[in-house]
């Protein structure tokens, strides 16, 4: 339902920027740091542990504690282990979202009932912005747990699987609480599209090279109230797009063409209360264009404080508005 889409966007993505921080700088980057030739690490006398963390050549292990973090890790974890990896970041998301889903229970709720609630036709309440808000907060929940995950036990196939489960569970029981709402109901509709986003970003990370290539943001577009919070002016802000990055491409990421960035979107005018009293028509606005890429215009193409690479990363997830150019069709 919309207003529980509206709810729900704001913690996860306050957190997606310092997540993907953490994680480059304790995961990725500290596996490349470990991996070395089997002739230098003995040239300096450490201690060799081969295959660990998924890296195919040997690595040297510098401290007891991480050879003990390295022998913890399975070298094919299953969907259990991935699962107790984020045993307290699905508590407190969990948490969370209960708290925000029993204050709307307690103020207005009724028996549970179905509700269609239109898709992206002209005649639903937003337009179809609330559906791809949805999905939006499955994808950025999917993405936030697959990242604490790669950290403990490296990118696996069973991790993917685990914290999609773990995303599109949460958004079921959401849903779940919709249904008792008396201006509400339980949506399929809202259900097909938190699977579609736990899905991309599955798909995003277990394609090589998707990742650094193609997001799926927000933009947030400035009102006269800068942000409203809530209703329909709420959703009226906001923009979706998919972004190919052309600095995940090699031949590119060299060159001045890693600044570009490729833009296809979709946002829609003439639902809010103002429009409709003004007589504006109900439109549906797809647009495509290039797009700047903020995030390696400010932080380069390898960030090395924590205050980068948490902006860097929240970039993956929120569109800046002005700057791009676009057609709309």
């Amino acid at each position: 339902m919309w207003k529980e889409a509206e709810l729900l966007v704001s913690l996860p993505l306050c957190l997606a920027g310092a997540e993907i921080a953490r994680f480059d700088a304790t995961g990725e980057a500290s596996a490349a740091s470990y991996s070395l030739p089997a002739s230098e690490a003995a040239a300096d006398g450490g201690e060799l542990e081969p295959q660990a963390m998924g890296v195919d050549r040997p690595i040297m292990l510098t401290s007891a504690a991480e050879r003990q973090s390295h022998e913890q890790v399975p070298d094919r974890a299953s969907v259990g282990d991935a699962l107790k990896a984020v045993k307290w970041e699905t508590l407190g998301l969990g948490a969370y979202m209960a708290t925000i889903n029993t204050a709307k229970l307690v103020n207005k709720s009724g028996s549970f009932s179905f509700k269609s609630e239109g898709w992206f036709s002209k005649s639903a309440n937003t337009v179809g912005i609330d559906k791809l808000t949805h999905a939006f907060n499955t994808y950025l929940i999917t993405e936030i747990l697959q990242d604490r995950i790669e950290r403990k036990i490296g990118n696996q196939p069973a991790g993917r699987i685990a914290a999609g489960a773990v995303a599109g569970g949460l958004m079921f029981l959401a849903e779940i609480s919709d249904g008792f709402e008396e201006t509400g109901g339980f949506s399929s509709e809202d259900i097909v599209m938190n699977l579609g986003g736990a899905g991309f970003s599955v798909l995003r990370r277990s394609v090589p090279g998707l990742r650094d290539k193609l997001d799926y943001r927000m933009m947030i577009v400035p009102n006269s109230d800068v942000y409203t919070f809530k209703g329909r002016r709420h959703f009226r802000q906001l923009r979706y797009n998919f972004s190919v990055q052309l600095a995940g491409f090699d031949r590119l990421k060299e060159t001045p063409w890693r600044f570009v960035e490729l833009h296809v979107g979709y946002y829609a005018t003439g639902f809010t209360a103002a429009e409709e009293a003004r007589g504006d028509p109900v439109r549906r606005r797809f647009y495509a264009g290039v797009g700047l890429n903020v995030g390696q215009l400010l932080f380069g193409r390898a960030p090395k404080s924590s205050a980068s690479k948490i902006g860097q990363g929240a970039l993956r997830y929120l569109q800046l508005p002005y700057v791009g150019a676009y057609g709309r069709f």
